[in-house]
């Protein structure tokens, strides 16, 4: 995220999120030049997760294999 007043590209933390509809609204403070802005982020409802990413088997085996890896 960039700072849309001093285009500063350091971390901009969150201080508030809203949710309206559709979009949700954050408020950030810029740890460049300290002022604060508001960010809007929405999605189109047409928008729909890739099949390979929804299947419940797929998440069950990466999780296996990632626990596997830890033994």
């Amino acid at each position: 995220m960039k700072c849309p007043h001093c285009g500063s590209a350091r971390k901009q933390p969150v201080y508030e999120t809203r949710r309206d509809e559709a979009k949700v609204y954050r408020r950030r403070t810029c740890m460049g030049c300290g002022r604060s802005y508001v960010t809007e982020e929405s999605t189109s409802a047409d928008l729909k997760m890739p099949a390979h990413l929804c299947s419940g088997s797929d998440i069950t085996a990466r999780r296996r294999a990632k626990g596997a890896a830890h033994e």
